[in-house]
């Protein structure tokens, strides 16, 4: 056979055998290993037999990369039934919360009735720990482990995975344990790179025939068995590996009311789980799978071997603990020093089916690594998802479990959010914080240390700024911003952005904290001297009996000629003014100016119920907000886009209806930094 159908090749193991051993069809490669392990039917699990029901990660060592612990039990996943999004999903698509599949698993595998009857309480995915300054590849050491409560359940699982993958191209024991390969597109480019020499197909070619065809559920002849196999099931062996959309059919209304209903394919991007293959190997007390050979085959050594578990580590031990009070549906706890082994390349990783690519992460060298380790760099990584009464949260945080942090804390703060009594309650979206000036500071301290290309680029920024301006870029543009900043969207009656849309009642507002209002004003002087130079006028105007400037484009007087001298704005882009003697607010146009300035009767943001509940699960102090009203953000895209009577929106519009609000926040404390959002839902309504 031609070796574009041979399997991938297993590394080293692959070159020790020999390039030139002969083919040998599967039952030879079970024979000969069996033989050699002296564990003969070490895989198969007997019927009836009673599984191990030690948690997943027991059989972890101690030094895992990263794990994520997937909650697999009805129980947890029925704390979503609170929700209204979850009753509309079980109303229109038949959706019960609860997990939709476990990773690596063949697409087609149906959880609730194929995976659940035998799946333990937990789930786990594990990241393998690496040989130290390896830069690996996390595809080969990325396992997914669900221990088996029923053994007689999962035996009927391994015939319907068979069925749904046809026959395994290579069957290899391990340590007694056969693992099953289907590689996918561009297997033949694995291993080590040579096109396939020295890789499983050498001594075995899934197209040559054997004495007997065997089932690899049992090991025993299909004939004996009494089974049979759909021929064109195992023609195209498949892990769920593709990004293109899968319809979701949705029933609409024509347009037309002659047409009647009917159905629409919406695309939706799937998640690919593992590079293209699928491995997976069957224990008397659980099922492993992943992407390789080669990290099923860590994993089994590992197991075996026993070394210090997973279980002792204090800090793992933290997040169970987490997991447990927040009954989460999903917790990962990782090691920082451990996940520096690892090439950070997403390549060969899950692919989310995103429209844009995201951003590659950084890349260590070896000396960068070492002085790391030197520095006594480490810590713990920890993120749970869980629901509460409000709705869904996700709390990542990263522990400095070496040390404890004494510097750049997040400060308890006597005026903190009080610009948020300065907004109005309809306000779309807000992103809050302090201190722009420390910020930069801390920002240019580290850019100029970086490199000399780096900083002599900074000096010439700062230079050019001047020369412009005749401002330094430090002192007067960032140097009083020293205080708290409110960058907000709001509905207004006139706003600017009407010249793009007649319904686009959207108003932009920027409000900034300083202890220095004299510099502040300067600049605002100086730039808007700079802007007449560009046919750009600042002209007094008042609002709600408050003094402010508006920056825009002049018109001419009524009874001026068009090419006389203009006195009075024609299109307002910018207006500024002081809301409290140390909070200045830059506004987009001059008619938002009115919900900020001195608005009466006034709403404020702070006291809003729906923006107190956002609020309400995210740790204090913090160092700002981002939030974001869903239904007010949605009403206006429906009046800007003409979305209201949409056939293709109609039938999503119950579903956005339940989405509250969206807000997240960060925080440093001497123990960990913290990420924490909140997706607040509707209640079910019965």
């Amino acid at each position: 056979m031609g070796t574009q159908n041979r399997g991938p090749g297993w590394g080293e193991r692959s070159k020790a055998r020999g390039r030139g051993a002969k083919p040998r069809c599967v039952r030879h490669w079970l024979a000969y290993g069996l033989l050699g392990a002296g564990l003969a039917g070490g895989s198969l699990i007997a019927p009836g037999a009673r599984a191990d029901d030690t948690p997943a990660w027991h059989h972890l060592p101690e030094n895992t990369a990263l794990v994520m612990l997937l909650d697999t039990t009805a129980a947890t996943w029925g704390q979503l039934n609170q929700f209204q999004l979850f009753q509309l999903l079980d109303e229109s698509l038949g959706y019960t919360p609860g997990p939709l599949a476990l990773p690596y698993l063949p697409y087609g595998v149906d959880f609730a009735t194929e995976v659940a009857p035998w799946v333990g309480d937990t789930a786990v995915v594990a990241l393998l720990p690496a040989a130290p300054g390896a830069l690996a590849s996390m595809a080969d050491h990325l396992v997914m482990v669900a221990p088996a409560t029923s053994p007689d359940a999962l035996n009927s699982f391994r015939a319907t995975v068979f069925d749904l993958q046809g026959e395994a191209e290579a069957v290899v024991p391990v340590l007694g344990t056969n693992i099953y390969l289907w590689p996918g597109p561009g297997a033949a480019d694995w291993g080590d790179g040579d096109g396939g020499d020295g890789d499983w197909g050498d001594e075995y070619e899934p197209g040559m025939a054997c004495e007997t065809e065997l089932d690899p559920c049992n090991e025993t002849p299909l004939e004996e068995s009494g089974q049979t196999r759909s021929p064109h099931r195992a023609i195209a062996p498949q892990a769920l590996r593709f990004n293109r959309g899968v319809g979701l059919p949705l029933t609409v209304q024509s347009l037309h009311a002659d047409d009647g209903e009917f159905e629409l394919e919406l695309p939706m991007p799937v998640p690919g789980f593992g590079p293209g293959g699928l491995a997976i190997a069957f224990l008397p007390d659980a099922l492993v799978a992943a992407a390789t050979p080669e990290a099923i085959e860590q994993y089994l050594t590992l197991r075996q071997q026993k070394p210090s578990s997973l279980a002792a580590s204090a800090e793992f031990q933290r997040t169970l603990t987490h997991r447990q009070r927040h009954r989460a549906l999903v917790a990962v706890y990782g090691s920082a020093l451990e996940l520096l082994n690892f090439d950070p390349s997403v390549a060969g990783l899950p692919s989310l089916g995103l429209p844009l690519p995201l951003p590659s992460p950084p890349v260590f060298d070896p000396s960068t690594i070492q002085t790391l380790r030197s520095l006594n760099f480490g810590g713990t990584i920890e993120a749970l998802v869980y629901p509460t009464a409000q709705g869904m949260q996700l709390r990542g945080r990263y522990y400095y479990d070496l040390a404890p942090f004494t510097f750049g804390l997040t400060p308890t703060v006597t005026e903190a959010d009080s610009l948020l009594e300065l907004l109005p309650a309809s306000t779309y979206m807000l992103i809050s914080g302090r201190d722009i000036a420390g910020l930069w500071q801390g920002l240019t301290r580290t850019l100029a240390s970086a490199s000399d290309p780096i900083r002599q680029g900074l000096d010439g920024a700062r230079a050019f700024f001047t020369l412009a301006t005749g401002l330094d870029l430090d002192r007067d543009l960032f140097g009083w911003m020293d205080g708290e900043v409110a960058l907000a969207a709001f509905p207004t009656a006139d706003s600017p952005f009407q010249a793009i849309s007649p319904d686009l009642h959207l108003g932009l507002g920027l409000l900034l904290q300083t202890s220095d209002r004299a510099t502040a004003t300067q600049t605002l002087t100086t730039l808007a001297d700079l802007a007449a130079g560009f046919d750009i006028a600042a002209l007094p105007a008042t609002v709600n009996r408050q003094p402010v400037t508006a920056l825009g484009f002049l018109a001419p007087a009524a009874d001026t000629p068009l090419d006389g001298e203009t006195t009075s704005p024609g299109f307002t882009l910018l207006s500024h003014g002081w809301v409290t003697d140390n909070t200045l607010a830059l506004v987009s146009g001059l008619g938002p100016m009115d919900r900020v300035m001195a608005p009466s009767p006034h709403d404020p943001l702070a006291r809003f119920s729906g923006f107190r509940s956002a609020l309400a699960p995210l740790p204090q102090p913090n160092n700002g907000y981002f939030y974001l009203n869903v239904g007010a953000t949605l009403s206006l895209a429906y009046q800007v886009f003409d979305l209201h009577s949409n056939p293709l929106i109609e039938p999503l519009k119950p579903v956005l209806g339940s989405l509250h609000t969206l807000s997240a926040t960060t925080a440093q404390t001497p123990n960990y930094l913290e990420v924490h959002g909140h997706l607040g839902l509707a209640r079910r309504r019965d």
